[in-house]
């Protein structure tokens, strides 16, 4: 699925069990049937492997909002890889 990045948010944090957690929140908008404008979302990245194909795809972390990319998703929903736009 083609999406159009909104912007990201890096997080940092220990859960309750004690286990610190990372990742990137990542926010992008794209056409779905029966909304007039365009869907938004939040992408949770916690593989370093994944954030580096993201950067990667369009340049640097600097040039990820206002681009586009390929996201690509398990069929349990999972975000499996990301590539750029052909």
């Amino acid at each position: 699925m083609e999406v159009k990045i909104l912007g990201f948010r890096n997080f940092d944090f220990t859960n309750d069990k004690g286990e610190r957690i990372q990742g990137v929140s990542v926010f992008v908008c794209y056409p779905e049937d029966g909304v007039t404008g365009e869907m938004a979302t939040k992408i949770t990245i916690s593989s370093l492997e994944l954030w580096q194909q993201l950067k990667d795809a369009v340049g640097g972390a600097s040039f990820l909002p206002g681009s586009s990319v390929l996201i690509h998703f398990s069929n349990k929903g999972k975000l499996v890889k990301v590539s750029p736009v052909a």
